[in-house]
């Protein structure tokens, strides 16, 4: 497989992949997501954050981060962190708290 098909299957993997359980439009808002390039423990990574918040219970939300490796050419380490049910403050700082620690160690 070339380079551009292993970061097309890749990405295709990080955009369809939410798993925060079940939920229905009467009780979850839709997924606001967001993709980003960074760089964390010496490697660069693609992420796609996404949020959604329950309907009954406006302070709390899910939390979804698919992640995946982008510097070897044929092979990726691909990380899902789903929370449920948090504030929002909580979920933002043990969402950064995680990405700070995840290293790939080969």
């Amino acid at each position: 497989m070339n380079d551009t098909r292993f970061y097309n299957l890749v990405s295709d993997y990080l955009e369809n992949y939410i798993s925060a359980g079940s939920g229905d439009e009467k009780q979850v808002t839709e997924f606001a997501a967001r993709t980003d390039f960074v760089r964390l423990g010496g490697m660069t990574w693609k992420i796609n954050y996404c949020v959604r918040n329950y309907r009954k219970y406006p302070s709390l939300y899910d939390v979804v981060i698919n992640m995946a490796s982008l510097d070897e050419r044929d092979n990726a380490l691909i990380v899902c962190l789903t929370i449920s049910g948090v504030g929002k403050n909580n979920g933002l700082l043990f969402s950064r708290k995680f990405l700070e620690n995840v290293r790939w160690v080969k």
